[in-house]
This record gives C-alpha cells, sequence and structure tokens, in this order.
C-alpha cells in the first residue's frame, strides 16, 4: 500500500480510476470520488481497535465517543469531516448503550442511592433533544471551513478545561494524601478516648450556628468539623447531647406536646418512605417521563422524513407540513420544561417540608439553577449535534458549578449521551447520509469495545481512584485533535483547493 495515499483527502470531486480519489475511497458510476463503506485491511482494523479503546476512556471521563473523530476517522479513514461528524453519532450511541449498562447498576459514592441524578437529567433532557435537532441541521448546510473552524476554537477551550481539571484533582488527590500521611498513626489510644469523639447518626444535625451550644460540645466541633466536612460534604454539624436536645425543645413541646409528637411521627414517616425511593435502583417514574420526551421527540422526526426515509405521512422535505412538525419539537420542549419545572419545584418544597438533610454535593432547585441547566442542554445539543462531540464538557462544568459530586456529574453527564445519540441517529436515518451497514458496524464496535474496556476502566478507576489520569488521557486525545484538524484543511485545500472547503449545501436539496 503506497503510504502517502494514507493522507489523501477525498471530496465529491469527478475521477476517471479510483486512483484519483485517495486512500479508502473510490471512483463511483457518476465519475465522483465516494469513500468506501466498510474496509477490513491493517490500517482500518488498528483503527477500529483503537475506537474501541478510546470510547471506554471517554465513557470513563463523561464524554462522548466524537473525541476519536480528526485523529481516527478523518486522518487514518480518510472520511471528510462532515462524514466523519455523522460516523460519530452511532459510535457515540454504541458507546453510550454500554456506559448505561454499566452505570445504572452503580451507586452513589456517598448515599444510598444510584449515582445517576435522574432530576438532572429530566431538567435537561428536553433542551437536549431540541439543541441536538439544530446542531445535525447546522451540520448539513454548513461549510466545511465553518464546521472545522468551530471545532478548532472549542477543542481549544476544550484542552484548557482539561488540563485545569486535571492538575486541581491531581493536587485534590496529593492534599488527600498528604493529610492521611500526616494523621497520627498511634492505634493504642483508649476506647473512652475514641468514643468521645465519634458521633451517632441521631446525634448529628445540620446548623449554622446554635447559642445554646455547651464549650464542651464546641471542642468536639474543633476535633471533628475538618473530618465530617471531608466524609460528608456537609459545612456545619452540630453535636448535641440528649439532655441539650430536650432542653431545648422543651418550651415549645409544653405548649402542645401531643400535637408535636404527632407532627414529628408524620414527618419521620415521610422522610423514611422519601429516602426509599431515593435507594431505587431505577426510579420508573423518572425514566418514563425521560423514554416519552425521547419518543416525541423520535415520532416527529420519523414523521418528517427526509432524503434517505419516506415520511409516513407523505410529507415532503421543506414543505409546509415540514416546517410546521419542526417548530412542534420546539413546542413539545418548551411544554416538557415546564411541566419539570413544576414537578422539580415541588419536590423541593417537599424535601423543606419533610426536613431533608441537604448536604452541598445535593442539586438544590431554584429558579436560577433551572434556566442555567436548561441553557446548558440547548449548548449540548447543538454543539454535539453540529460537531459530534461535547455535549460532555458543556454539562460537566455546570454541573461541577452547582456542587454535584465529581462521579455523579460524569455518570449524569454520560446518561445524556442516550439521549443525543439517539435522536442524532434518527436524522442520519431520515437524511440518508449513513448506510445501514456502516450506523450497525460503528454502533456495534463502539457498544462492544464500551463494554469491555470501560468496565475494565471502572473497577481500576474506583479502586485506585485514577480520576486524574483519565482526565490527562483525554486531554491528550483532545490535543491530539487539536493538532491534526489545522493538518486537514491545509491537506485538502492544498489537494482541492479552498473551494471545496468553502461549499454549502442547501438543507433542501
Amino acid at each position: 500500500m503506497d503510504k502517502i495515499k494514507l493522507f489523501n483527502f477525498r471530496s465529491a470531486f469527478s475521477c476517471q480510476a479510483n486512483r484519483d480519489c485517495g486512500f479508502l475511497n473510490i471512483c463511483n458510476e457518476a465519475n465522483l470520488c465516494a469513500h468506501q463503506d466498510l474496509t477490513f485491511g491493517l490500517v482500518e482494523i488498528i483503527s477500529y481497535v483503537l475506537i474501541s479503546i478510546i470510547v471506554g476512556l471517554a465513557n470513563v471521563g463523561g464524554l462522548g465517543g466524537g473525541i476519536i473523530k480528526v485523529p481516527i476517522l478523518v486522518i487514518i479513514l480518510n472520511f471528510s469531516v462532515k462524514e466523519a461528524t455523522f460516523l460519530s453519532y452511532p459510535i457515540l450511541l454504541g458507546g453510550v448503550l454500554s456506559n448505561v449498562i454499566l452505570l445504572i447498576f452503580q451507586r452513589h459514592p456517598k448515599k444510598d442511592k444510584p449515582i445517576i441524578d435522574f432530576d438532572l437529567a429530566l431538567i435537561l433532557v428536553p433542551t437536549i433533544l431540541l439543541g441536538t435537532v439544530l446542531g445535525v441541521l447546522m451540520n448539513i448546510i454548513i461549510s466545511e471551513i465553518i464546521l472545522s473552524s468551530v471545532f478548532i476554537v472549542f477543542l481549544f477551550i476544550v484542552c484548557l478545561y482539561l488540563f485545569m481539571k486535571a492538575r486541581d484533582m491531581k493536587q485534590k488527590q496529593q492534599e488527600d494524601k498528604e493529610e492521611q500521611d500526616s494523621m497520627p498513626q498511634n492505634k493504642n489510644n483508649s476506647n473512652n478516648e475514641q468514643n468521645e469523639n465519634k458521633l451517632s447518626k441521631s446525634t448529628i444535625l445540620l446548623v449554622k450556628q446554635n447559642s445554646y451550644m455547651s464549650e464542651t460540645d464546641q471542642k468536639k466541633i474543633e476535633q471533628i468539623d475538618e473530618y465530617c466536612q471531608k466524609e460528608y460534604g456537609i459545612e456545619y454539624y452540630e453535636v448535641v447531647s440528649q439532655d441539650s436536645q430536650e432542653q431545648s425543645s422543651g418550651e415549645d413541646s409544653k405548649s402542645n406536646p401531643n400535637k408535636q409528637k404527632q407532627d414529628n411521627k408524620i414527618e419521620n414517616k415521610q422522610l423514611a418512605e422519601f429516602m426509599d425511593q431515593e435507594k431505587k435502583m431505577i426510579p420508573l417514574n423518572k425514566l418514563f417521563y425521560l423514554i416519552l420526551m425521547f419518543l416525541v421527540f423520535t415520532f416527529i422526526g420519523i414523521s418528517k422524513g427526509g432524503k434517505g426515509f419516506q415520511s409516513i405521512f407523505g410529507i415532503q422535505k421543506c414543505d409546509d407540513l415540514y416546517f410546521l412538525l419542526t417548530a412542534l419539537q420546539l413546542v413539545s420542549s418548551i411544554v416538557f420544561m415546564s411541566l419539570i419545572y413544576l414537578q422539580q419545584k415541588r419536590l423541593h418544597e417537599y424535601k423543606i417540608q419533610i426536613k431533608y438533610q441537604f448536604d452541598r454535593e445535593d442539586f438544590q432547585f431554584s429558579n436560577h439553577r433551572f434556566f442555567i441547566l436548561c441553557l446548558t442542554g440547548l449548548a449540548a445539543g447543538s454543539v454535539t449535534g453540529m460537531l459530534g462531540m461535547g455535549a460532555g464538557l458543556i454539562i460537566l462544568p455546570v454541573l461541577l458549578s452547582l456542587g454535584c459530586h465529581t462521579r455523579v456529574c460524569s455518570s449524569t453527564s454520560g446518561f445524556m449521551y442516550l439521549f443525543i445519540g439517539g435522536t442524532s441517529i434518527i436524522y442520519v436515518i431520515t437524511e440518508g447520509v449513513l448506510s445501514y451497514k456502516m450506523i450497525l458496524f460503528y454502533a456495534l464496535l463502539a457498544l462492544i469495545g464500551g463494554l469491555l474496556f470501560s468496565n475494565i476502566l471502572y473497577f481500576y478507576v474506583n479502586k485506585y481512584n485514577l480520576q486524574s489520569l483519565i482526565i490527562w488521557i483525554i486531554l491528550f486525545v483532545a490535543l491530539l485533535n487539536l493538532v491534526s484538524m489545522p493538518y486537514y484543511i491545509y491537506a485538502k485545500s492544498n489537494q482541492y483547493g479552498w473551494d471545496s472547503l468553502m461549499k454549502n449545501q442547501s438543507f433542501c436539496d
């Protein structure tokens, strides 16, 4: 095989023979260069293995499979940027299916609840679905040079974010290790001395300050406050003896003791029932709403049809009914957002009513946070639909800024790709961009690779606390994308001219 041909780039240009089209491209019956569907030479097989491995890394890091787009799909396998973006969708879907299969059985690192925050997912999904539709449409009509430029800018921001995140995680791990090493190693302390510093769950209450706290309790707080913040994630604790509790509530209980006991009994029962609901591995009611939203968008997409899929209602692309259904997707997103807003607001009020103890890593609903998450979902869906990657790199920083636990953030972000990938695939099918064989092969490749490598990586990450190492590896792949894209632009413009990168495609053609 001629090694130089490996880096020739194709476009829909006229040709007389296969040698005019470059590596893995053929001259079709219309005398235009076209990429072959599936081949299994040595280079291709190595590429398929690399795709599987990187999908596993991306799953653990809470990112999608689009991170492999430029170095493997564009540079090695010689797809155009647009084709590589569309190929990223089945890779994304297959990878996220494997990730969800692994995540759905994992638990929160500090609480008895699923590691995926389904409440956050409910808020994000409506705008993610809408953003994905918009992003895929933009990818169809925008010229390759604009897509490539946006991709470069986005990757530059991504690399800065990943570098700072990996550095901070490594620094935090080092500080935790030094703190553990500096702790007294003498294990011969008396049991009485140890017990004085222990807190039972019944005597730990979340407070800001309390005036009736004794000096003894204050000393205990000084000894254990740092430990409690580290282990439980709560900023303030109060150590209250049973006598202090009874004394502080004595005056209120004298006025109406029966009513207070009854209210406490009701609150405790409601809180216990709510905690039992949180423990469920798969909250069926929330999953039902997520699936319903996805099915509504899928049904509308199939009803619209496209160049590669005839509408089930006979609707032609770009006629009045086509655009009416597109507007219906916007309306559906707004309706779902409104319903979820009301549901989440009532849920937050109910938590306060039953005295649910929030900690600093809980998502606490507010109008401001809800609005931020809606914008985040819209941006994440649009970027991934247009570039084939990037949702996790938008969702993760926002969730982290809201105080969510790192593992919960990455898991919830990874779960979001299920809806992005599913919606993207619908549009790939309806527009006829890829053959069914290509869609199925790359989806299965990512699914199998994700199940194999993600499972191994999750085990070692959890066992040896290697989150920062995963981020460094993903940063390396992102940098590879960043370096590869300018080379692609240079090579294609040199071979086919700048016009090959400037062409716009009409949406209705």
